[in-house]
C-alpha cells in the first residue's frame, strides 16, 4: 500500500537511492542516461519556478563525484539557452567519477566557462547550483570545503539551489557535517532524501521537491524505500457509513484518565465527539467528573471509586461496551493507576487502546507491559515521554528521532506516533511514515490530548474509512496516518486566523469537523 503516489511519497535513505539507481543501470539504463534525465527534470523544474534565472549570472560548483556530474549536466543545458554560465571546479582530482569526467569532457568541448571554486566569491553570480558534495557524505567535511561553505553562505547569494542535497548535510539524518550550504531550493533526484525531511535540515534546504529521472517503478517495489513522506491527500479519507444506523455505529469511546489534570480527559473526549464518535464517556474517580464534564453536556459519566483508580479496571468498567479506550489523559501517577493500567492491558477482552500521556510514563515505570500492546494499539509519546520508555535523556531521542521510533517500535506490537516536528509513524519493522508539517503552532497545552481523542474515533470508525486505492477498513497504522495529518490539517486552518499565537486546544478540537467540511468542498 505504501506504493500508493496517492497518499505517499518514498524517502530512501543514500544507500537506498544508490541501490535503485545500481539495479537500473543492472537492468540497461546506463548511468549517463539516468544524469541526463536528471538534469533535464531539474533544470525544467528551476525554470518553472524561478524563470528569471534565464537572464542571470549562474555559478555551478562542480565536486568530483557524480553530484557534480548533475550540476554540469544542468549547467550545459542553460548554457543552451543563452544562460550565462560558468562552472567552478575543484582542483583536478584523479578519484573524479567515471560520469563526472565525462560530463566535463563534454562542457570542455562546448567552451563553457570554467574555474576554480575559490573565483566564485570574487565573481558575484546571482544564482549558484550547488554540486559539490552529494548524499554520500557520512562524516565531517574536509576543513578547506567547510571554509568554502561557511564563506558561500555569508556571501548572500540571492538563489542558492542544492543538487540533491545540500553540500554538508547528511542525507540520513538532516544534520550538516558540521556545516551545510544553505539553499533556497533544493531539487532531489528521483525522491526526497530522508535526511532532508527531518526537523533538523529545514535551516538548510529551502522548499524542496524531487524530478523523475527514469528508475523504473519495478524496481523500487522490489527494494522498497524504509520511509515515506505522508502527502496531504491522506487526510482525505472517504466515510461509507451504513443508512440504517445508531449512535454506537460510530463508536462507543471510553476517555480513561482525569484524575489528576481534568483538563486533559475533557479535550480528548471533545476530540473524539467532534471527529463522528457515537457515543463518548470518560472514566474517571466520582471526585473529578464534575471538572471533566465541563461545558460539553453530551459528555457521558462513569465513576471509579471516590478520589483514585480501581487496582482492578475490569471490576469498574464492562470493556466489551466500548470499541475503543483512550487511556492516560491526566490520569495521574497513583500505584493504584499502574495497577489498573495493568489489569486492563491484560484483559484478554479488551478493545483498542490509544495510550498517552500519564499511561506512558507508568508504562516506563513497568516496562513488562509494553509487551502486553497489540497491533491494534496506538501509543502516543511526546519526546519526553519516548525518553523515559527509552531510558534515555531527551536530548538522545531528538538527536536521532528515527532511531528512536524503531527502538519504541522493537518494544511492542502497536502503532507508535513520535510526536514533534515531522511526527514520525511506524510499528515493527514497517515502513516508517513522516509527517511533512513543523507546526510551532502545534506546541500548546492539550495538542495531544486532542490528538489522542480523535485517533480513538478514528479507530471506532475504521470498518467504514477508506483511503484512495486503499480500502476499508483502514489498519491501525494508517489510521494514525490519518490521524496525525487531520490533527496537522485543523491546527493550519485554524492558524490562518490567529497569525502569532493564541490558538488553544479546545479551539482545535472544535476546528476538526469545519475541517473536514472544507477538505470535502475543496476537492
Amino acid at each position: 500500500m505504501f506504493h500508493s503516489t496517492h497518499c505517499f511519497a518514498p524517502l530512501p535513505t543514500p544507500h537506498e537511492m544508490s541501490v535503485w539507481d545500481k539495479e537500473a543501470q543492472a537492468i540497461g539504463i546506463h548511468g549517463l542516461v539516468l544524469m541526463e534525465n536528471a538534469a533535464r527534470a531539474a533544470v525544467d523544474a528551476l525554470l518553472r519556478l524561478a524563470p528569471r534565472i534565464k537572464t542571470m549570472q549562474c555559478a555551478a560548483l562542480v565536486g568530483s563525484g557524480n553530484n557534480g556530474g548533475d550540476a554540469v549536466a544542468m549547467a550545459r543545458i542553460l548554457f543552451d539557452m543563452g544562460v550565462p554560465v560558468t562552472l567552478y571546479c575543484l582542483k583536478d582530482a584523479p578519484n573524479v567519477s567515471a560520469a563526472c569526467a565525462s560530463q566535463l569532457a563534454i562542457a570542455e568541448k562546448l567552451a563553457i566557462p570554467k574555474k576554480t571554486i575559490d573565483c566564485v566569491l570574487d565573481d558575484a553570480p546571482k544564482v549558484l547550483l550547488d554540486g559539490l558534495v552529494g548524499t554520500g557524505l557520512t562524516k565531517d567535511l574536509r576543513p578547506d570545503l567547510a571554509y568554502r561553505i561557511d564563506a558561500i553562505n555569508k556571501r548572500g547569494i540571492p538563489l542558492v539551489v542544492a543538487i540533491d542535497i545540500p553540500s554538508g548535510l547528511n542525507g540520513t539524518s538532516g544534520k550538516p557535517q558540521p556545516v551545510a550550504i544553505a539553499a533556497k531550493l533544493t531539487i532531489c533526484m528521483e525522491a526526497i532524501k530522508l535526511g532532508l525531511e527531518q526537523p533538523y535540515a529545514k535551516p538548510w534546504v529551502g522548499r524542496t521537491l524531487a524530478v523523475p529521472i527514469g528508475i523504473p517503478k519495478a524496481v523500487q517495489t522490489v527494494y522498497p524505500a524504509s520511509a515515506y513522506l505522508l502527502k496531504k491527500t491522506i487526510a482525505n479519507v472517504e466515510a461509507h457509513y451504513p443508512n440504517n444506523s445508531h449512535k454506537k455505529t460510530f463508536g462507543s469511546i471510553a476517555i480513561l484518565g482525569g484524575a489528576q489534570h481534568p483538563g486533559a480527559a475533557h479535550l480528548a473526549a471533545r476530540a473524539s465527539l467532534r471527529m463522528g464518535a457515537g457515543l463518548v464517556t470518560c472514566v474517571a474517580p466520582k471526585a473529578m467528573l464534575g471538572a471533566i464534564y465541563g461545558n460539553l453536556p453530551e459528555l457521558m459519566l462513569h465513576p471509579v471509586q471516590d478520589t483514585d483508580w480501581p487496582k482492578n479496571a475490569q471490576d469498574a468498567l464492562d470493556l466489551n461496551a466500548y470499541s475503543c479506550l483512550v487511556v492516560g489523559p491526566g490520569m495521574g501517577m497513583s500505584d493504584n493507576a499502574l495497577s489498573f493500567i495493568e489489569s486492563l492491558l491484560s484483559a484478554d477482552n479488551r478493545p483498542p487502546c490509544i495510550v498517552d500521556a500519564d499511561a506512558l510514563s507508568l508504562l516506563a515505570r513497568a516496562p513488562k507491559l509494553m509487551a502486553k500492546l497489540t497491533d491494534q494499539d496506538i501509543i502516543t509519546p511526546h519526546p519526553g515521554e519516548a525518553a523515559r520508555l527509552l531510558s534515555l535523556s531527551n536530548s538522545d531521542v531528538q538527536d536521532n528521532r528515527p532511531l528512536a521510533l524503531r527502538s519504541l517500535c522493537a518494544l511492542n506490537k502497536g502503532v507508535v506516533i513520535l510526536k514533534g516536528a515531522k511526527t514520525l509513524i511506524g510499528q515493527g519493522n514497517g515502513p516508517m511514515l513522516v509527517s511533512p508539517w513543523d507546526l510551532p503552532k502545534l506546541a500548546i497545552a492539550g495538542a495531544g490530548d486532542v490528538l489522542s481523542g480523535l485517533l480513538a474515533a478514528l479507530s471506532a470508525q475504521r470498518a467504514y474509512l477508506s483511503l484512495e486505492d486503499i480500502p476499508a477498513p483502514l489498519s491501525a497504522l494508517l489510521v494514525a496516518a490519518v490521524g496525525v495529518m487531520r490533527h496537522s490539517a485543523a491546527a493550519k486552518r485554524l492558524a490562518e486566523d490567529f497569525p502569532l499565537r493564541g490558538m488553544t486546544a479546545s479551539m482545535l478540537a472544535d476546528a476538526l469537523p469545519m475541517d473536514c467540511a472544507q477538505r470535502k468542498k475543496d476537492r
